[in-house]
């Protein structure tokens, strides 16, 4: 039995490991007990462990159940997690999505003399309301843009939030709907059609969805 395998420490037991293994297994027991769960007791093959040989049908037995219990625990909890999605409101989870995102990242930022100098002038841009001006942001990779971006964000939605404006923010593949441009801009249309409560309809063509994401983002404020 796996079970006669014990922990020994100079030819004697070994105590405290028994009592974290029992820990461990009285854990697992409370945490993962339920109605649909049982408990196999399966006699290891001298040498070999587990052995789905010919001769060896009840270990073939539950290897064969707990494959169906594990494939049955995955199904249902990726259909409550579905179904959960369904039932929120799409344009609000993904708008937390991304802030969450930003909030992660934020969290592990760390400012220094450089950085605050790029801060500033990112600030300063996003204060000065420059339309029709795109920011770039360069440099090596791991050099940590997202997550000076990320910091950016977090800050810029925390006072959007206190002085009553709009604040849109989107991370480029973090999530399902900000892996293309096109959905990427028609969750930010929505969004902004929200903020400002406009009744227009967004388009469903890319080129009208750009200039209707360029009014939006020039006329509505104002």
């Amino acid at each position: 039995m796996a079970a006669d395998y014990i922990d020994v420490v100079d030819g004697q037991l070994d105590t405290e490991a028994q009592e974290l293994l029992a820990g461990q297994q009285q854990l697992i027991h409370d945490r993962f007990q339920t109605a649909e769960s049982a408990s196999i007791k399966v006699q290891w093959a001298a040498g070999k462990g587990l052995d789905c040989g010919a001769a060896e049908t009840g270990h073939r037995h539950y290897l064969h159940m707990m494959c169906c219990a594990l494939r049955k625990a995955l199904v249902g909890s990726l259909r409550a997690a579905m179904a959960e999605e369904e039932v929120r409101d799409a344009c609000v989870a993904e708008v937390q999505r991304h802030m969450h995102f930003a909030m992660q990242r934020a969290s592990v930022f760390l400012q220094s003399d450089q950085t605050a100098d790029v801060v500033f002038r990112i600030k300063s841009y996003i204060a000065s309301h420059a339309s029709g001006r795109a920011l770039l942001l360069t440099g090596k990779s791991g050099a940590g843009k997202t997550t000076l971006l990320a910091r950016i964000a977090h800050d810029a939605a925390t006072e959007a939030a206190q002085q009553g404006r709009v604040c849109v923010a989107r991370f480029v593949g973090a999530s399902s709907d900000a892996m293309s441009v096109h959905a990427l801009l028609h969750g930010m249309c929505e969004q902004l059609l929200r903020a400002y409560r406009k009744p227009d309809p967004i388009p469903r063509a890319f080129p009208d969805l750009v200039l209707f994401f360029k009014r939006a983002v020039t006329a509505w404020p104002s």
